[in-house]
C-alpha cells in the first residue's frame, strides 16, 4: 500500500474552501452549505408532495378500474348463464 503525499495547503486553497489558518471551516462556508442543503430539502419536499398527490390519484383510479372490471365480469357471467339456459331449453 502506497502512502499519498501530504498536500500543502496554500492561502488560495484556504480562501477557495473557506478555511481559516487552523484548517477549520469558516462560518461563511458553513452558511453556504446550509443554504444549499435547505434548497435541496425544499426540492425534496415538493417532490414528495407531488408524488403523494400522484399516489392518491392512482389509488382513486385503481378503485374505479376495479369496480368497472368487477361489473363487466358480473355482466359476462349473467350473459353466460342466460346463454347456457337458452341452449338447454
Amino acid at each position: 500500500m502506497t502512502k499519498k503525499p501530504k498536500i500543502k495547503i496554500t492561502e488560495n486553497l484556504r480562501k477557495k474552501y473557506g478555511a481559516c489558518e487552523h484548517n477549520q471551516v469558516s462560518y461563511i462556508a458553513l452558511e453556504k452549505l446550509n443554504k444549499a442543503l435547505f434548497q435541496h430539502c425544499k426540492r425534496l419536499s415538493r417532490d414528495i408532495d407531488r408524488k403523494g398527490a400522484m399516489m392518491e390519484l392512482w389509488t382513486k383510479n385503481r378503485q374505479t378500474w376495479t369496480d368497472k372490471i368487477n361489473k363487466d365480469l358480473l355482466a359476462k357471467a349473467e350473459n353466460h348463464t342466460k346463454e347456457i339456459e337458452e341452449i338447454k331449453a
